[in-house]
Formats: structure tokens, C-alpha cells, sequence
């Protein structure tokens, strides 16, 4: 389960058939949509049908009918966070990513 704070990558960014950019579409995104690989911090959660959340990303909106809603939740993985008493070296590395299991792809 995703809390505020959470940072998350986003593991599915392929919006290529999504509602996104459709002409007439009920929903916009002003300032993008989630790319792969990209780390982000969670603003808010939202509990969503079938086990999901809807997440509400710090600097990126999406808006259905001009009522903003979140980013589904099976397209981010929670970054770990690394101890504070950990090396220099440790440190450095490349942040690890929790496992989530998979429900549904939607926006």
C-alpha cells in the first residue's frame, strides 16, 4: 500500500492507449504523465475499485470532467529508502524497488 511521502518509480509509463491525447477526451494532464524509470513523490492516495490506488503525484495532475483523480497505482513500485547509517557506497547505489502485485493497467 502507497502512503503520502512514498517515493515511487513508475514502472509503466506506455500511455500510447490510454485516453490521453484521444481528440475529445475527458481527460488532461497540464503538466504530463508519468515516465518510465522516473521517480516521483506521492501527494495523496486514493483507495480505488478491485484493490488499487489512485495516486496524486507531487507535480503532475490529471483531471477527468475537470475533477482532478490520481494515476493508477499498478504503473509504480515503492522506492526504498536507504538506512542513514548506511556507507557512502551503499548510499550511491541505484535504489531498489519494492515488489507490488500487478491488478489492472489503467490511467
Amino acid at each position: 500500500m502507497f502512503q503520502p511521502h512514498d517515493k515511487v518509480v513508475c514502472i509503466n509509463g506506455d500511455f500510447r492507449f490510454s485516453v490521453f491525447g484521444i481528440p475529445g477526451s475527458r481527460f488532461h494532464a497540464p503538466h504530463g504523465i508519468p515516465r518510465e524509470g522516473e521517480v516521483y513523490s506521492v501527494r495523496a492516495v486514493m483507495h480505488a475499485e478491485a484493490g488499487t490506488q489512485g495516486l496524486y503525484l507531487v507535480g503532475l495532475s490529471t483531471f477527468l470532467d475537470g475533477e482532478e483523480t490520481g494515476f493508477n497505482s499498478t504503473r509504480f513500485r515503492k522506492v526504498e529508502q536507504q538506512g542513514a547509517s548506511e556507507s557512502a557506497e551503499n548510499r550511491d547505489a541505484k535504489p531498489q524497488v519494492a515488489s507490488v502485485n500487478l491488478t489492472s493497467h489503467e490511467v
